[in-house]
């Protein structure tokens, strides 16, 4: 029984290193100033979503733009999706990603997302695919 409760222990802890380790590696990279990138060439998830993403963030997404932008998209779109899409091209594994999404709050910011995408044929996008 205490070689059990170890092991439980152990992986518990190592699961926390984990997470600990990518909201990390995420916070030191959006604190660079490095952008997320989306292009079809190099994120997964649906394509149609990615051109989207693609015209309305031509030079990538800035750091405080991120946390705006997924908070908007998953207040529309699947969780499973976002992250897809997302995880590509910020370099994240998906579960990195849907923890940021768990985190995710509305910002001033999401207003100025939604009308970045809107005319790009987001909304017609969610209509037809989310």
């Amino acid at each position: 029984m205490a070689r059990l409760l170890r092991l439980v222990l152990l992986l518990s802890l190592g699961t926390i290193f984990v997470l600990l380790y990518w909201a990390i590696v995420a916070f030191l990279t959006l604190r660079r100033g490095n952008r997320l990138r989306i292009s079809g060439e190099n994120a997964s998830g649906d394509s149609r979503l990615k051109d989207i993403l693609a015209r309305a963030y031509p030079e990538g997404v800035s750091g405080t733009d991120y946390q705006a932008l997924i908070a908007f998209l998953v207040s529309r779109v699947p969780a499973d999706t976002v992250a897809r899409t997302v995880a590509g091209p910020s370099g994240k594994e998906v579960a990195a990603v849907l923890a940021d999404l768990g985190q995710a709050q509305p910002t001033a910011q999401t207003e100025a997302v939604r009308e970045k995408l809107t005319p790009l044929g987001f909304e017609d996008w969610v209509r037809r695919y989310a």
